[in-house]
């Protein structure tokens, strides 16, 4: 009755409504046993069980609607293409449970609905972990299709995940396009390609160095109080090892709060950033010496996507107290943050 926009904003609509039909599919069954006990079964479990068989169909339709939605935006993946197979079984589920459930009688049918589902999904496993539905061979050519009609820019587009999750598919796709890619973006493509083949790593681009451009870096930082600036070189800075970093810094659409402040009182400025999301990390960036910022301070990782938090940080209730620079209280309760050592840069020599 809330229209879809609050569904929609969990940002795991399909995995939710999933898990729901599953749930309503067992619960249909602890109360209809083998379809023998009617007798014995309470008249509210007997209907709300037939209320549930009927709420499996829309349901399972607005999950279904829900990942055509992200395929058209960014195409076929692994994980949707196994989900799609889920919705499968469950529209097996809705449809047979809804018939049974308007049919007179005790859901009369569904000993017939569940063996004929449980043949779908031995099927469906057969076919996934076969070349016939492989998700990595159909997710990457799906995704070079949406390339070669032009659906997503060369520049955006996602070469990683042909490497990372294309499995041989697109290890295979990506020495094809670095060799030979074609067309108006042809550099674009064959230099995104050589760069996702040179990564090690899932977590760290470009053999180690992560970097977005100054621009891009701007787009992902909200800067407080409001009217300020972050002065040019933090955005131009070259980050280290970016696990040790909130994911604003390096990972394009995460975004960070960023506090311009002096928690250590020597009149330097420095950047408290701290994700708007949960897992988005939170530290205290400060000045290195060599024109270049590095993380001096770890903040609570609860921070990150904390509202409470934020809200007080954005009106100003906050300032560093006791060993300062060590402590930050906000809203009148104090909170320590952990140093971070910088490690020794050439511990070879």
């Amino acid at each position: 009755f809330t229209g879809l926009a609050p569904l929609w904003a969990t940002r795991m609509a399909g995995g939710v409504l999933l898990g729901a039909c599953a749930l309503l599919v067992v619960m249909i069954n602890a109360a209809w046993q083998n379809g023998a006990a009617q007798a014995s079964v309470a008249p509210l479990v007997r209907v709300s069980a037939r209320v549930a068989a009927l709420l499996l169909a829309p349901v399972t339709a607005i999950a279904i609607y829900a990942l055509g939605l992200r395929v058209a935006e960014y195409g076929w993946t692994n994980e949707r293409i196994i989900a799609a197979a889920g919705l499968l079984v469950a529209a097996c589920y809705a449809l047979g449970y809804a018939r049974a459930a308007l049919r007179s009688g005790w859901l009369a049918g569904l000993a017939g609905v569940n063996v004929g589902t449980a043949f779908v999904v031995l099927a469906l496993l057969l076919a996934l972990f076969s070349p016939l539905a492989d998700p990595a061979r159909l997710s990457v050519n799906h995704q070079l299709a949406r390339l070669a009609a032009g659906k997503v820019a060369a520049a955006k587009f996602d070469y990683r995940y042909l490497r990372f999750e294309g499995a041989r598919f697109g290890r295979a796709a990506l020495a094809r396009l670095a060799a030979g890619a074609a067309g108006a973006d042809a550099v674009a493509v064959r230099q995104g390609a050589q760069q996702a083949l040179s990564d090690a790593r899932p977590w760290v681009r470009g053999g180690g160095e992560a970097k977005l451009s100054p621009a891009d870096l701007a787009l992902n930082l909200a800067v407080w109080p409001s009217g300020t600036r972050l002065p040019q070189s933090f955005l131009d800075s070259q980050w280290g090892n970016p696990t040790a970093l909130p994911a604003c810094l390096w990972k394009g659409g995460s975004t960070c709060d960023a506090y311009l402040v002096d928690l250590a009182g020597d009149g330097k400025p420095q950047v408290m950033l701290i994700g708007t999301g949960r897992g988005g990390g939170a530290v205290v960036m400060g000045q290195d010496g060599r024109g270049g910022w590095r993380p001096v301070q770890r903040l609570p990782y609860q921070f990150a996507g904390c509202a409470a938090v934020r809200q007080n940080l954005v009106a100003g209730h906050f300032r560093a107290v006791a060993a300062v620079g060590k402590v930050l209280e906000i809203a009148g309760k104090q909170v320590a943050m952990s140093p971070i050592e910088e490690p020794e840069r050439d511990a070879c020599k």
